[in-house]
């Protein structure tokens, strides 16, 4: 009992240290994320432990682990899709932790006060480098790392901003601080995916509170006001701004396009289980499927699109088992806001789903580390939330 008792202690820091370091240090969130896995393992050892999950999500994510499974066993490249499933399976790991070991409401606050801290520090490091003269900030997490991580952590923020019911305002102040330092530092990272990830989930928060809370049209106007500001003000970031809708010149969105057609014509290629996980280096190259010379230093193995890349490494099946998987979640999700109970942080995590499909319209993030782990943390803080409130309706 002794032993059980201690390694509880350990992941219970572990969890908190995983908080503090999310926003600043890349190394730091693999080793947190690596500790806590070893030590469930050794305490699931000596006496398994439960957790509450949906059983409807618990059948999408073996439909998912399945399909990916079939396709990599018939690509030839068994060994190459097994090492990224098992990656894949590491990267979600974190959801089913948070369920098993976070018990109480008082330690999803706390972490989602020591999340706050964190990116507070990483986005005042991010801002300092884009002043400073920085092409694209990238604090101390890498310019996609630290861009995911804010798009991710952002909406947890800004609707504990407006939702969180204390005794003093000055914690909703808090939060949003946070959460305008974080976009600032975005605008100066210059990630163009999340920036349109961040500004649909506020939209869509925007259209879900608007009739009840009208203070919502007024912070969406002043960090729309803010963004602008900063971006007439910033050549740099107007520039990144433009760039977004420029599909003749600008040399990024051109190898984007080409991407997107060469995965397309893979899966016309592999239309049924695709040509294996990880193994999209091995179902041809860009020159013999998109002829266009903007190819030539592209990288083979994934085209800046989960949707595109599923289809053309799991074909249709794990296509449809991976929008078969988040469709569950989001069905799940917004369910839960019709309850006042689990509300605020059913908005959370549908935002937080949103901006992580959104930007993996536009990046491969599905293979994203650090942004894996963020989102399925918070997805797990939030189905926490749940089954407390639940268990206290019953």
């Amino acid at each position: 009992m002794n032993s059980i008792r201690i390694l509880d202690t350990v992941i219970y820091y572990l969890l908190f240290a995983y908080a503090l370091v999310s926003g600043i240090s890349r190394g730091g969130v693999n080793i947190t994320i690596i500790s806590l896995t070893l030590v469930a393992i050794i305490r699931y050892i000596y006496k398994p432990f439960s957790f509450q999950v949906d059983s409807g999500i618990i059948k999408a994510m073996l439909v998912l682990a399945a399909a990916l499974l079939v396709s990599s066993a018939f690509s030839g490249h068994i060994l190459i899709g097994a090492e990224f499933l098992a990656t894949t399976i590491l990267k979600i790991l974190p959801f089913f932790i948070v369920l098993a070991f976070v018990k109480s409401k008082q330690m999803v606050e706390r972490i989602v006060w020591f999340m706050a801290i964190s990116l507070l520090l990483g986005s005042s490091v991010g801002i300092w480098q884009g002043m400073h003269g920085a092409v694209r900030a990238k604090s101390f997490l890498g310019i996609m790392d630290f861009a995911g991580v804010i798009g991710l952590v952002f909406p947890m923020l800004f609707v504990y901003g407006f939702e969180y019911k204390g005794k003093t305002p000055w914690k909703n102040v808090f939060f949003m601080f946070v959460a305008g330092v974080a976009t600032i530092a975005l605008l100066f990272n210059g990630t163009r995916s999340i920036w349109i990830a961040v500004f649909v989930s506020i939209i869509i928060y925007t259209m879900l509170n608007i009739m009840r809370n009208k203070k919502v049209i007024v912070v969406f106007t002043l960090i729309l006001m803010m963004g602008i500001g900063i971006g007439l003000a910033s050549p740099k970031v107007a520039e990144r701004v433009y760039s977004i809708v420029d599909t003749k010149v600008n040399i990024s969105n051109l190898q984007r396009i080409n991407m997107w057609k060469y995965g397309w014509n893979i899966f016309l290629e592999h239309p049924i289980l695709g040509v294996g996980l990880g193994c999209l280096p091995h179902g041809g190259n860009f020159d013999k499927t998109v002829p266009e010379p903007m190819m030539d230093n592209i990288v083979g193995d994934h085209i800046h699109n989960n949707f595109l890349q599923m289809l053309a490494e799991n074909g249709i099946v794990g296509f449809g088992a991976f929008c078969y998987c988040f469709s569950v979640i989001l069905q799940s999700l917004w369910k839960r806001m019709k309850s006042e109970q689990t509300r605020v942080w059913a908005t959370i995590g549908l935002l937080c789903t949103i901006d992580f499909l959104v930007h993996g319209f536009f990046d491969y993030t599905f293979r994203m580390s650090i942004v894996m782990y963020t989102y399925w943390f918070i997805l797990g803080l939030a189905y926490v939330n749940f089954y407390l409130a639940e268990e206290k309706n019953i």
